[in-house]
C-alpha cells in the first residue's frame, strides 16, 4: 500500500476521505509550524499552487493544502500535535462534520 491508500483506509467512505482535513485552525497554524520544527522538520518557505506550506522530515515531504487537507505525513504530524495539546483528531473531525452539516441546514 502506498501513502494515499493508507490514508484512505482511515476513513469509512470516499466522501469522508475527500472532505478530510488536518483540523488545525488558522490561529493554531504558527504553533503547528513551531511543533514541526521542534520535531526536527524543515518547514519550507516556498510552496506550490494550492499549498499552504511544505515540510520535510528525514526523506519524507509533508504537504498541507489550502483547504487544510494533506498527505499521510501531514495528517500523522497533525495527529501528534493534537495529542500534544490535548485534543483528539477524530473528535475534532466529528465536530467539524457536525458544524458543516449544521451550516448547510441553516442556509
Amino acid at each position: 500500500m502506498n501513502d494515499w491508500d493508507i490514508l484512505k483506509a482511515r476513513y469509512g467512505s470516499n466522501r469522508q476521505y475527500k472532505s478530510r482535513t488536518i483540523s488545525i485552525s488558522n490561529s493554531q497554524m504558527n504553533e503547528f509550524k513551531n511543533f514541526l520544527v521542534d520535531c526536527g522538520c524543515d518547514v519550507m518557505t516556498q510552496s506550490k499552487q494550492d499549498e499552504l506550506f511544505r515540510f520535510k522530515k528525514g526523506n519524507e515531504i509533508g504537504i498541507i493544502y489550502e483547504r487544510k487537507s494533506g498527505n499521510l505525513l501531514a495528517h500523522n504530524m497533525a495527529a501528534e500535535f493534537h495529542r500534544l495539546i490535548g485534543q483528539d483528531s477524530m473528535e475534532l473531525y466529528l465536530k467539524d462534520q457536525y458544524y458543516a452539516r449544521f451550516k448547510e441546514n441553516t442556509k
